[in-house]
């Protein structure tokens, strides 16, 4: 299996930026300069690179082709900071959530007797440990 995985060459910064001009996507909003110091600084290509995806195509005859409609890599970037910053809120969320509900738990004995109960067969039952 490993014969087969063909792994892609590591590129350059300014390479990265010319494989996004062959496909279309441009640098108005954002210089080159400023994007290739971006990619420098934050080392999210692949992530940056994956939002090209919810954008139009070109479409000639009949045909998309691997060309983007008015995209630029400010959006790109953008979508990748706003990626970020929601990843950051909902961690926060789910930490509190998590905290939350153990302290709900916890306080409920009857709750807490049940989650053991449960837990404890169900590590009997895929586990084949003997009760005690």
């Amino acid at each position: 299996m490993l014969d087969e995985i063909t792994l892609k060459p590591m590129l350059t910064t300014s390479e990265m930026i010319e494989h996004l001009k062959e496909k279309n996507i441009k640098f108005e909003q954002m210089s080159e300069k400023e994007a290739s110091k971006y990619l420098e600084n934050n080392n999210n290509y692949f992530n940056l690179t994956a939002y090209k995806n919810n954008f139009e195509k070109k479409y000639i005859n009949k045909e998309f082709i691997d060309e983007y409609v008015d995209l630029d890599f400010a959006y790109l970037k953008d979508l990748s900071i706003i990626d970020f910053k929601l990843r950051l809120l909902l961690f926060d969320m789910i930490v509190d959530i998590e905290h939350y509900l153990k302290l709900k738990i916890y306080k409920n004995n009857d709750v807490l007797k049940s989650f053991y109960y449960y837990f404890q067969k169900i590590i009997e039952t895929n586990y084949k440990i003997a009760k005690k």
